[in-house]
């Protein structure tokens, strides 16, 4: 990310746009992004440079799916300066750093777009993807789980159908019957059938192949017309998780941990699936959590367990089991959670450890990221301050919040 008017992008950042999929905003957030931009007309001398705010435009897609950026500029961001910020730095703030901690760029680079990773004096490791850390030296590592309502905003949607096309394979019984409109009906027959997307997860963007399988998956639906009970199936090695939704006629909802079963969620009071209902699972940072339209329907975390040894990211493996009746689906999205790759001289190691008064930094996109993990921990002096809000293009202008959602 440079300033607009410093030095031009370094040439081996990437340069293309990740296109991620976004519902039209409400009148209310238009409002208030037509108010923000009244604001940057109205109030010029509020952004000086060094003064109170400052003004950055973001040129590369480091920090995606949350902020998008081109060589020729992409998000414009305004920042709050760090010497009139009272907030002390926390893990997963969006912070703007100075370009000179990484040495590898240019002279003048403006500065960079991260995320707080690991905090003054924590030990850290990155294994299967996640983050995970102690507070001091006799501390066990712990993963390190990031809110709700940031996780659903750093999905990444990998593939999308309305038809359940390959990868997505029908094991049956039963049948798939493609509809005129583009989705696809499920009918069950004599036991429950069942559709397995047959492909890894990989850790890319929307039109970029990823590098590495992910341990955290996601499952987003659209419900057409349903007299049958939908499951969706999320798996990470060998903990498989069964979130079983009945339809309206029958009402109910639960969650279930393992082949075995065991019911750890449950939502009896569940009116049911109706057409037009969107569905949103997800088993990310060792938390399940199920929505119905936006609505938190079940949810549970495992308990706290000792990371997993280096290597490669567990088996995933979607699915979905539609059991007495059938179910159409008018959309069919499998995404995944950020994954941070091991690499880099800091993170490819091991176990490290962070230096009091210093933080680690990582981008949300790893595959594309230059930060701590190649150039190390970075003063709390270089940070420049925090972005509190999108002023450009227009059709994505908005107030953020510390961890860079609206």
């Amino acid at each position: 990310m440079d300033r607009p008017d410093t030095a031009p992008s370094l040439s081996t950042l990437p340069s293309a746009r990740v296109q991620v999929e976004t519902p039209a905003p409400p009148a209310e957030s238009r409002w208030r992004r037509r108010a923000l931009l009244v604001a940057v007309v109205a109030f010029p001398a509020l952004f000086v440079r060094g003064c109170v705010l400052d003004t950055f435009a973001i040129r590369s897609d480091s920090m995606a799916p949350i902020f998008q950026g081109t060589r020729d500029g992409g998000d414009h961001l305004l920042v709050l300066r760090t010497g009139i910020d009272p907030r002390a730095l926390q893990r997963w703030d969006v912070v703007v750093v100075e370009g000179s901690v990484d040495p590898t760029l240019p002279a003048g680079y403006g500065a960079l777009l991260k995320r707080v990773a690991v905090l003054p004096g924590e030990r850290a490791a990155l294994r299967s993807g996640d983050l995970w850390v102690a507070s001091g030296p006799d501390v066990p590592l712990a993963l390190a789980r990031k809110p709700d309502e940031l996780i659903r905003a750093l999905l990444v949607p990998v593939h999308t159908g309305a038809g359940l096309a390959t990868p997505w394979i029908w094991e049956g019984p039963g049948t798939r019957e493609p509809l005129p409109s583009g989705g696809v009906r499920l009918t069950a027959g004599d036991e429950p059938g069942h559709a397995r997307f047959a492909e890894s997860v990989s850790d890319g963007m929307a039109g970029v192949p990823g590098e590495h399988s992910v341990s955290d998956t996601a499952l987003r639906l659209v419900v057409g017309a349903c007299d049958a009970t939908l499951e969706l199936q999320l798996r990470e090695g060998a903990d498989v998780f069964r979130a079983s939704l009945a339809p309206a006629a029958r009402g109910g909802a639960a969650l279930q941990h393992n082949l075995g079963g065991r019911v750890v969620a449950s939502a009896p009071d569940f009116p049911g699936l109706k057409a037009g209902d969107v569905v949103l699972a997800w088993n990310v940072d060792d938390g399940v959590r199920v929505f119905v339209n936006d609505h938190l329907l079940l949810a549970w975390d495992q308990p706290p367990h000792d990371p997993p040894p280096p290597g490669g990211a567990p088996r995933n493996d979607p699915g979905l089991v539609v059991t007495g009746g059938s179910v159409e689906l008018r959309e069919v999205v499998v995404l995944h959670d950020l994954h941070y790759t091991a690499e880099g001289a800091w993170a490819a190691g091991g176990e490290f450890g962070v230096p009091p008064g210093q933080v680690f930094l990582l981008g949300d996109n790893s595959l594309r990221s230059r930060d701590s993990r190649y150039f190390g921990p970075v003063p709390e002096g270089a940070v420049l301050g925090r972005p509190f809000a999108r002023y450009a293009p227009s059709d994505r202008a908005g107030w953020l919040d510390r961890e860079g959602g609206p």
